[in-house]
């Protein structure tokens, strides 16, 4: 029986090298490749990305985990009986997850699903796609930085003595971004896709908030593009003996929804539609 359930929409910024063309037709390119090919291993996962369509000017996509067993139990809670069971030779069980990506924006809203496919592992299995399918996409790096609430930034401003700073940030796009500091110049003359720097204060000091690593941070995580795929400050509040431990992954921006579900529990494809639909519509137009 169908019912209905709460999600969280997450925001990314999206950023792409190497790509011979702009984002519409980087996504829109998997239309051309082989259904068959748009099962992908990210990882240890198989990942199945569908074809996109149109949705308020971006792209919806449904994002599967295909998992490999096929042999289980299942259990009768009335009568108290378990019955083994068995998938088809080709069957698999799989759980979904669903997506838009914004392409003028350059931004993705992806659905939190527990057990289901990550924003990240959406990117991977569609770079990956491209690469070994599409002529043009061969060298394609393609990455999502989550964006971020000003809660990160505020929070790190109320602490009297920050001890350490952690922070990795995927490099961005040149051709709109007009950041060129140290950390990004040094990854682009690296040719890195991401860079990670850590910076810890001397015992019983503070590390500068104005300058350096602490300064980058705020900057980042404030900016209207994400480069921040994850940054970690400790530190202490004014009159704490204690360590205070601030994650940029509970600030991450997102907007609540709801899915009706099938009796699988995956949200309805056009329930998902319809959430994710109606947060495009009240997101600003550019211009």
């Amino acid at each position: 029986m169908a019912r209905k359930v709460a999600r969280r929409v997450y925001e990314y910024a999206l950023h792409s090298h190497k790509a011979p063309a702009g984002y519409r037709d980087l996504f829109e390119a998997l239309k051309a490749v082989d259904e068959t090919k748009l099962l992908v291993e990210v990882g240890a996962k198989r990942i199945f990305v569908s074809y996109p369509k149109n949705l308020e000017g971006g792209l919806f996509f449904r994002v599967l985990w295909v998992k490999d067993d096929r042999d289980f139990l299942r259990f009768n809670e009335a009568n108290l009986e378990e019955h083994e069971d068995r998938l088809g030779r080709n069957d698999r069980f799989a759980v979904a997850s669903h997506g838009a990506v914004l392409p003028e924006a350059r931004k993705l809203l992806f659905e939190y699903v527990r057990g289901g496919p990550k924003a990240d592992e959406f990117i991977a299995a569609v770079q990956a796609v491209l690469r070994d399918n599409v002529e043009g996409y061969k060298q394609l790096n393609l990455t999502a930085a989550p964006e971020y609430a000003g809660s990160f930034a505020a929070e790190v401003s109320e602490l009297e003595r920050i001890k350490s700073v952690r922070l990795d940030l995927v490099r961005p796009n040149i051709d709109w971004s007009d950041e060129a500091d140290r950390l990004h110049e040094f990854a682009a003359d690296s040719n890195a896709k991401r860079i990670s720097v850590e910076a810890v204060a001397p015992r019983s000091e503070s590390l500068r908030r104005d300058d350096g690593i602490v300064a980058v941070v705020t900057s980042q995580v404030d900016g209207e593009m994400s480069h921040v795929e994850r940054a970690v400050v400790e530190g202490q509040r004014p009159g704490e003996a204690g360590t205070t431990t601030i994650r940029s992954d509970d600030h991450v921006k997102f907007e609540r929804g709801s899915v009706d579900t099938d009796t699988s529990g995956s949200a309805n494809i056009l329930s998902a539609l319809a959430m994710l639909g109606a947060m495009i519509r009240r997101r600003p137009r550019r211009g």
